[in-house]
């Protein structure tokens, strides 16, 4: 994530979730995991824009869906509907015409553009293809291009059989992303510098979303890491320097007249491996801490005042066998 991409990120946020639609019942209570039975009727996926509406009709199949993470649904179907070439002209669209979308690959995502949809990432998931899809992007001031109407719709082959689908009215925490983990878990990300969505599983036929896993097995199952995801930074690093970590800041003492609300805010206060914040409304804040395993940044960050200080992301440089740190990848 870039730090200075979300500037004025939260009063776009503020004003976007006020005048948004409630979510209904259906969408914003995930299912219990002893669930079988799907939704009843349609779901509504359209979003904003002036497109015409977009249903998708529950049905089930050879694979059962279970999602335990509030506001995100795990919908068994079918069928993608097909949707027209976008009619829109206004220049917040015209923008964003050629961002993020990918020439598809597997036979999924080549049956998702077909429709007419377009194809923004294509991940493996046992035997099911996880194709991030969307009809297109917009402008906003202050803010790189946003997806609207995006999912996340599963394939076997080329036929669809299940759908990710967010709450309606919670476009701002859309499923943007998909981050392979150790053991076959896909992480779905979002569009927006937030925790994580969850992760999903494939465990014979029954398709899953969970909260993010209590550890991830990083640098080659060398590193058992525990989740800090929305945990507030004073707690996190408790966590952090009982498992050996040390705070560690990689570019030198802290410039008191440059970094003066982080010198304040955190060094004076002790958590002097604080290295930067974002001058923006976001507030995203960056930590470092190292041990024999590697070199480790937290992000931690606010969005819509629901994080304040909490972890939102976690980088890891590894060690190799030999003592050597992989290359900077930040």
């Amino acid at each position: 994530m870039k730090l200075a991409a979300w500037a004025m990120c939260l009063l776009v946020l503020l004003s976007g979730c006020s005048s948004a639609v409630e979510p209904t019942a259906q969408a914003t209570t995930a299912p219990s995991p002893s669930a079988s039975s799907p939704g009843k009727g349609l779901i509504d996926i359209s979003d904003e824009y002036p497109d015409p509406p977009i249903t998708i009709t529950p049905k089930p199949g050879r694979i059962a869906v279970r999602s335990t993470v509030r506001r995100y649904a795990l919908i068994a179907t079918d069928t993608l509907p097909r949707i027209e070439p976008g009619t829109n002209t206004s220049s917040k669209m015209r923008d964003c015409d050629a961002w993020g979308t990918i020439t598809p690959i597997t036979a999924g995502g080549k049956a998702a553009r077909a429709l007419g949809w377009r194809v923004a990432g294509e991940q493996s998931l046992g035997g099911l293809t996880a194709v991030t899809i969307l009809r297109h992007y917009y402008s906003m001031a202050g803010l790189p291009c946003m997806p609207a109407t995006i999912n996340i719709v599963f394939y076997e082959g080329n036929v669809v059989v299940a759908m990710l689908h967010p709450a309606r009215g919670f476009w701002w925490l859309v499923p943007d992303g998909l981050q392979p983990m150790k053991g076959g878990a896909l992480r779905v990300t979002t569009s927006l510098p937030a925790p994580p969505i969850g992760d999903l599983t494939l465990s014979g036929n029954v398709l899953r979303l969970d909260e993010t896993a209590p550890f991830d097995t990083l640098c080659d199952g060398q590193v058992r890491f525990p989740n800090l995801f929305h945990k507030p930074i004073g707690e996190a690093r408790v966590i952090l320097l009982r498992a050996g970590w040390r705070p560690y800041r990689p570019n030198g003492p802290i410039d008191r007249e440059r970094n003066g609300h982080e010198y304040v805010t955190y060094y004076r206060e002790g958590i002097t491996e604080i290295d930067t914040c974002a001058v923006d409304s976001v507030g995203q804040c960056l930590f470092y801490y190292r041990s024999p395993r590697g070199v480790l940044r937290l992000m931690t960050g606010q969005i819509n005042d629901e994080y304040g200080d909490r972890v939102i992301d976690y980088g890891l440089r590894c060690r190799d066998r030999a003592g050597k740190l992989a290359p900077d990848p930040w």
